[in-house]
C-alpha cells in the first residue's frame, strides 16, 4: 500500500480523449496468474506454517514489511533482507547490513531493495536479486537515488525495476528503470512532473503502463497512469477526490482505494473505529469519476488489506481474521481465517501472490513465532 495525499503536472488526456476509447492495459504484460505461484496445502480456515525464527520477535517490534513474487517471501530482518520458499524452507539473507535496508518491493522472480547510508538518514543505493544473482545498480555519474525514505523502488512482470533518482543537474527526482535485459538506466519519460518542483511517488507497474502520485498542493496533483510504450500520461483523480488516501491494488480495469482514516493506526489503537469497509474505485483508463466499488454490510477495525484481479482481501483486527470480497456490489464478505482473540500477537499487515495470504503472527508465551500461509 502507498499512503499519503495524491502528487503536480500538466494534465494530459488519455489516447481517444474519453470519448469512448480510453487508453488500456496491455493485456500482453498481464500480471502473472496462479500457475505463477506455489499454493499452500493447508486445510481450508488453517495456516499452514512457511518459516519459524526467534529473529521475527526484532521484526515485530520494527513493523516488518513482507513481499512476495510467487515463488519466495521476502522481508526485512534486523537490516538485512531474507528470503523463504512460499512454501516452507530455510531462510537465505541476500544482503547483510549494515548499512540497512531501506524499501523493497518484489515481483516476477525479483526483488528491488534500497540500502541506506549508514546513518539511516537516506538511500545511498539500490540493489537487485534475480535469476542471474544479487547486484548493485550503477547509476550514470551524478544521479543519485532520491533521499527520501519512504521512496522505494518498483518491479513489473518483465523484471523491469522502476526507481526516482536526482538528475546530475539537480532539481526534484526523475524516474528511471533499470533494465535486467541490458543492464542499464534509463529515465522514464512521461512520469511525474518535475518541472514543477513536485514530488512523484511511484505506486505500481502492471500491464504496460505505472500508476504515480504527483505530490503537489493544486489540481494538477493526484493519481496518474503512463503508458510505457509511448510515454502518455492522464490524471485519474485530483486531490479533491474522496477515497483514495491509502492506494490498495489495481486490476485491469481500476485503481482501489480507501480512505486514509479507514485503516487501523497505533496512535488510536483498540478505540480505532468500527466501520464498514468501503472501497473507491477509478477507471484506468481515465474516462470516468471515481466510484464506490464495494462496501461491506459489517463493520471492522481494519489493520491492512490489498486488491487484484480477484478481489479485495482485509485483515481485521476485530472481529478478529482475514476476510474476501468479489469487488462488486453486493458481494459477500467471505471470512478465510480467524485468529483467538486473547494469547496471540496478531498481524498488523500481509502480503499476497496469486495464490496465497501471508503474516507473521506468535504468541508471546510460546519459543518461536512464524510465518504462515493460506490460499486466497
Amino acid at each position: 500500500m502507498v499512503d499519503g495525499t495524491a502528487t503536480d503536472g500538466g494534465s494530459s488526456e488519455p489516447p481517444g480523449a474519453c470519448i469512448g476509447t480510453g487508453a488500456q492495459p496491455n493485456a500482453d504484460a498481464s500480471p502473472p496468474t496462479s500457475s505463477n505461484c506455489r499454493l499452500a496445502q493447508g486445510p481450508a480456515g488453517v495456516g499452514t506454517p512457511v518459516w519459524g525464527s526467534d529473529l521475527l520477535r526484532d521484526w515485530f517490534s520494527k513493523g516488518g514489511h513482507l513481499s512476495s513474487d510467487g515463488q519466495y517471501l521476502y522481508m526485512n530482518l534486523s537490516g538485512s533482507l531474507y528470503r523463504i520458499p512460499t512454501l516452507g524452507g530455510s531462510a537465505e539473507a541476500l544482503y547483510s547490513g549494515p548499512p540497512d535496508v531501506g524499501t523493497f518491493y518484489a515481483a516476477a522472480g525479483t526483488v528491488a531493495w534500497t540500502v541506506l547510508t549508514p546513518d539511516g538518514g537516506s538511500a545511498a543505493g539500490l540493489m537487485v536479486a534475480n535469476a542471474e544473482g544479487v547486484q548493485s545498480v550503477a547509476l550514470p555519474d551524478g544521479v543519485q537515488l532520491s533521499n527520501s525514505l519512504a521512496s522505494q523502488p518498483i518491479v513489473d512482470w518483465d523484471g523491469n525495476v522502476y526507481f526516482e533518482a536526482t538528475p546530475a543537474t539537480g532539481g526534484m527526482s526523475h524516474a528511471w528503470r533499470w533494465s535486467p535485459a541490458s543492464n542499464s538506466v534509463a529515465e522514464v519519460p512521461g512520469v511525474g512532473r518535475p518541472e514543477t518542483g513536485a514530488d512523484t511517488d511511484l505506486y505500481a507497474a502492471d500491464r504496460g503502463q505505472i500508476v504515480w502520485l504527483n505530490e503537489i498542493d493544486s489540481p494538477a496533483g493526484g493519481i496518474y497512469v503512463t503508458e510505457l510504450s509511448t510515454g502518455a500520461s492522464w490524471q485519474l483523480t485530483d486531490n479533491s477526490a474522496v477515497g483514495f488516501g491509502t492506494l490498495i491494488g489495481l486490476d485491469a480495469n481500476n485503481l482501489y482505494g480507501v480512505t486514509s482514516t479507514l485503516v487501523y493506526s497505533h496512535t488510536c489503537g483498540a478505540l480505532c473505529p468500527y466501520t464498514p469497509l468501503t472501497v473507491y474505485g477509478v477507471a484506468r483508463d481515465g474516462c470516468g469519476t471515481p466510484f464506490v466499488a464495494y462496501e461491506t454490510a459489517d463493520v471492522y477495525q481494519i489493520a491492512d488489506l490489498h486488491a487484484d484481479d480477484s478481489g479485495v482481501y482485509w485483515l481485521a483486527l476485530n472481529p478478529a481474521g482475514f476476510y474476501h470480497a468479489a469487488l462488486v456490489s453486493g458481494a459477500t464478505a467471505e471470512p478465510l481465517l480467524g485468529f483467538p482473540l486473547a494469547g496471540v500477537a496478531r498481524p498488523g499487515s500481509f502480503a499476497m501472490d496469486g495464490c496465497n495470504l501471508y503474516w507473521a503472527e506468535g504468541d508471546p508465551f510460546a519459543p518461536t513465532p512464524y510465518i504462515g500461509a493460506i490460499p486466497k
